[in-house]
């Protein structure tokens, strides 16, 4: 990925950790399960948009819904009333572009 202009040291800290995270899974992606990669994708999309990198953000959460079709629909809210920390990610998702996206993906708010 290439990116340019100023970046704050704190972003640039961020983004490597992303792009760690996501090399990591992509060197075991047969050792997770489906629907924990669709958990781990979108979370790792979270720390994309939070550093205004929608598309990579977009990227992962379309990874997420490749790995496990219809994860925004229904699982997602198994996680987030399972997981409160993930419930505050998504949460926190609802404030970032990638809102729209995992709504045109099947994504009820009213589910929460």
């Amino acid at each position: 990925m290439k990116y340019y202009g100023d970046i704050p040291a704190e972003h640039l800290e961020l983004l490597k950790t992303a792009q760690s995270l996501e090399a990591l899974v992509d060197a075991h992606l047969k050792d997770f399960p489906a629907l924990a990669l669709a958990k781990g994708f979108t979370s790792i999309a979270h720390d994309y948009y939070g550093i205004e990198f929608e598309e990579e953000g977009d990227r992962l959460i379309q990874r997420a819904e490749h790995y496990y079709p219809g994860y925004f629909k229904k699982p997602i809210h198994i996680h987030m009333e399972k997981d409160p920390l993930f419930n505050i990610l998504v949460q926190r998702l609802k404030d970032t572009l990638g809102y729209g996206l995992i709504k045109s993906l099947g994504f009820k708010d009213e589910q929460v």
